[in-house]
C-alpha cells in the first residue's frame, strides 16, 4: 500500500510540475531523493514522465542523499538526452542522509536557458533535511532553507512537490512550494483520480476530451499521445478508417520502445503504456476496449501563447488587465478566426469569474474587476471550435496592498506618531548634552581660577 501510494504521488507530481510549460521551450530542474530511486515503482514514474517531456526544452537531473550530485546536467531534450537520463536512474544506491539544501543550491546554480522561458523545479522527496547527526542541527537547516525561499526573489524558480501525510517534512515541502510560487500536491483518496486530475492540467500538451471512445484530433496536431494506465493488451485505436492494434512487442515489466507503424512509437511499463503518433490524421479517432476511464489523450500543437502580455502579480484592490496572443511556429500571429473564447478566473474564498471576450486586433483582451483577496489565482483561457477544445492555464499571485498606500486621518500639520517620538528623543539628547558641556566648562574655569590664585600667592 505504501509503495503504491509513493508511485501515485510521484507520477502525479511529475506530471503536475510541467503545468507552466504551455510552449515547446521550457527550463525544468528535476531533484530527486536517492532512496526514492531505489524503488522500482518510483523509477517507473520518473521514466514515464521523461518519455512525456516534449523535445526542445532544457532539463537537468539531480540526486541527493548523503551528498548532492548531478546525474545529468541541463541539456536539450531529444532522443539521446532521454536515453542518458533513463540510464542515470540506474545508478548506485543511496548512502542515507538528505542533503536537500545542497541539492537545491546545485540545481538552481545552473544558469537559465532563456529568461523568457517558463521555468520550474520539481522536488521529489519526503522533505527530510539530514545534514548532520544532530536533530537540532537538522531542524535548524530546515528552518534556514524555508526562510531562504520566503524571499520574493525565489519566485523566479517555482518549486513543485508532493505532500503525503503530515509532519515536519511535509510542512517544509508545502512551505517551499507556497513561498516559491509553485504548488504542493496533496495525496488523494483515489490513486486513479489523482493521476488523471494532475495529468489533465500538467502536461505541456492539450488534453483532448474522450467521450464514448471517440476523440476529435485538431488539424494542427503535431504529436498525438495516448496514455493508458493499464497493462491489458486488449485495446485498439482507430485513426480515421485505419485500424491500429496494440499487438505484442515489449515484455511486461520493461520500458522498451518499438515502432509499431508509420509515425508511431510505443513504450510499455509495468503498469502503464504510452503510444505516440507523429503528424496524426486529423478528425475523429476511436479506441475500443475495456477500462476506457484509464485512457487519456493529449495533443501537441504548434500554437503557443505569447506569455509576456499577461501579468503574473497584481496588488489586492487592482484590476486584472492584459491581453492574450498566440505564436505560430514561435512567431507572433493572429488568433484563429473560427471558434469561441472563454476565460475563467478562480481564486481564494471560492472566487470565480467568467467571461467570453471577442478578439480585438489579433489579440484577446482580458479585464477583470479589482481582486480584493490576496493569494494565488488560476486563469484558464479556452478556445472551443466545434468538438475541439484547447486550453491554456496560468497562475496569478495577488499580493496584499502596501500599508504605506493607506490614507492617514491625522491633520496635515501634525507629524506622524513615530516621527514625533524621534524628534522628542533628539531634543532631550541635545538638551542633556548641552547641560553636560556647560558643567564641564564651569569646572575647567574654576580649576584655572584656583591655579592662578595659588601662583599669585607664591609670588607675593
Amino acid at each position: 500500500m505504501i509503495r503504491r501510494l509513493r508511485q501515485v504521488l510521484l507520477a502525479a507530481l511529475l506530471g503536475f510540475v510541467i503545468s507552466p510549460f504551455a510552449q515547446a521551450t521550457y527550463d525544468l530542474r528535476l531533484v530527486v531523493q536517492a532512496d526514492w530511486l531505489e524503488d522500482p515503482a518510483t523509477r517507473e514514474a520518473v521514466s514515464l514522465v521523461l518519455h512525456l517531456l516534449p523535445e526542445g526544452g532544457r532539463v537537468g537531473l539531480w540526486r541527493y542523499g548523503a551528498r548532492a550530485e548531478s546525474l545529468l546536467p541541463p541539456g536539450t531534450v531529444d532522443a539521446d538526452w532521454r536515453d542518458r537520463a533513463l540510464a542515470s536512474l540506474q545508478g548506485e544506491p543511496g548512502e542515507g542522509g538528505a542533503q536537500l539544501p545542497a541539492a537545491l543550491d546545485a540545481a538552481l546554480a545552473a544558469a537559465p536557458a532563456d529568461p523568457a522561458w517558463p521555468r520550474a523545479l520539481l522536488l521529489m522527496g519526503d522533505g527530510r533535511v539530514e545534514v548532520a547527526d544532530s536533530p537540532m542541527v537538522n531542524a535548524a537547516g530546515a528552518r534556514d532553507l524555508d526562510a531562504r525561499f520566503a524571499d520574493s526573489e525565489s519566485l523566479s524558480w517555482p518549486i513543485y512537490t508532493a505532500v503525503a501525510g503530515r509532519g515536519p517534512g511535509a510542512d517544509l515541502l508545502a512551505s517551499l512550494a507556497r513561498n516559491s510560487g509553485g504548488q504542493a500536491l496533496p495525496a488523494q483518496a483515489s490513486p486513479a483520480d489523482t493521476w488523471w486530475r494532475v495529468l489533465s492540467a500538467a502536461l505541456p500538451m492539450t488534453r483532448l476530451p474522450l467521450r464514448e471512445g471517440r476523440v476529435q484530433v485538431p488539424g494542427e496536431t503535431r504529436t498525438l499521445t495516448w496514455l493508458i494506465a493499464s497493462a491489458k493488451p486488449a485495446l485498439s485505436i482507430r485513426p480515421a478508417q485505419a485500424l491500429v492494434g496494440d499487438g505484442e512487442g515489449a515484455r511486461e515489466g520493461a520500458a522498451n520502445a518499438s515502432t509499431a507503424g508509420p509515425g508511431e512509437t510505443r513504450v510499455r511499463f509495468a503498469a502503464h503504456r504510452l503510444r505516440r503518433w507523429e503528424s496524426p490524421s486529423p478528425g475523429e479517432w476511436r479506441v475500443d476496449g475495456e477500462d476506457l476511464e484509464q485512457v487519456a489523450v493529449f495533443a501537441s500543437l504548434p500554437l503557443s501563447p505569447a506569455r509576456r502580455e499577461l501579468p503574473t502579480r497584481v496588488l489586492a484592490g487592482e484590476a486584472l488587465e492584459g491581453s492574450f496572443g498566440l505564436l505560430q511556429e514561435g512567431v507572433a500571429g493572429g488568433l484563429p478566426e473560427e471558434g469561441r473564447w472563454r476565460v475563467r478566473l478562480e481564486g481564494p474564498a471560492d472566487y470565480v469569474a467568467v467571461a467570453s471576450p471577442e478578439p480585438l486586433s489579433g489579440r484577446l483582451p482580458l479585464l477583470f474587476s479589482p481582486l480584493q483577496q490576496p493569494g494565488w489565482y488560476r486563469l484558464q483561457i479556452t478556445l472551443e471550435r466545434g468538438p475541439e477544445r484547447l486550453s491554456w492555464v496560468y497562475r496569478l499571485q495577488v499580493e496584499p496592498a502596501a500599508t504605506g498606500s493607506s490614507i492617514s486621518t491625522r491633520p496635515p500639520d501634525l507629524p506622524q506618531a513615530n516621527l514625533r517620538t524621534a524628534t522628542l528623543s533628539l531634543l532631550v539628547f541635545l538638551l542633556g548634552a548641552g547641560i553636560l558641556i556647560s558643567w564641564i566648562l564651569r569646572r575647567r574655569r574654576r580649576h584655572k581660577l584656583r591655579l592662578w590664585e595659588q601662583r599669585r600667592g607664591r609670588s607675593t
